[in-house]
């Protein structure tokens, strides 16, 4: 799993990533959307349904898997790239 994990970081840091790949591999680093739903403190079924991870939930998150996957990477569009 730690190989797959660093993997999925430094393709995240290597190129520009879109939202929907950082949302995706946001999402695996913390652990599924039943873990990010924990975090952000809604349901696993909204975090499903997420087809990029809202700015408000995006600084929770980033946070929570200490910033492997930024803000920006996020959402570019409110936070800039």
């Amino acid at each position: 799993m730690y190989m797959l994990e660093r993997l999925l970081y430094y393709r995240a840091m290597a190129k520009k990533t879109t939202p929907e790949e950082a949302r995706n591999i946001a999402v695996f680093l913390a652990g599924g959307p039943k873990r990010v739903g924990e975090i952000c403190g809604v349901r696993s079924q909204a975090v499903s349904q997420w087809l990029v991870i809202p700015p408000r939930r995006a600084l929770k998150l980033s946070k929570a898997i200490k910033n492997q996957v930024t803000v920006q990477q996020m959402c570019p569009d409110v936070f800039g790239v």
